[in-house]
């Protein structure tokens, strides 16, 4: 774990993958092989009728609308993550 990632731990972040789905949620644990997120919505590119950005400034705004309590992401999937306080609302 690098030393930007362990300074997200606890924080709510957003992690896209490579297979056109984020997660949001607090990060709780990074290991070799997974993240961790607690209290997360999951977004799809493929099926939402909203664009991503507006998804992620409607959990930035109100709150993260929670469809589960935990799940593990694998660290290869992921492409990027970012704090949701990142999130520039206009």
């Amino acid at each position: 774990m690098s030393e930007l990632e362990q300074t997200y731990i606890n924080e709510t972040v957003f992690l896209e993958t490579d297979r056109d789905t984020v997660y949001i949620g607090t990060l709780t644990r990074i290991d070799a092989e997974v993240y961790q997120l607690d209290n997360l919505a999951i977004y799809s590119k493929a099926i939402s009728q909203v664009s991503l950005e507006e998804f992620l400034i409607e959990c930035a705004k109100y709150e993260i609308p929670v469809s589960r309590k935990q799940t593990l992401i694998r660290r290869q999937r992921v492409i990027a993550i970012s704090l949701l306080s990142g999130v520039i609302i206009p």
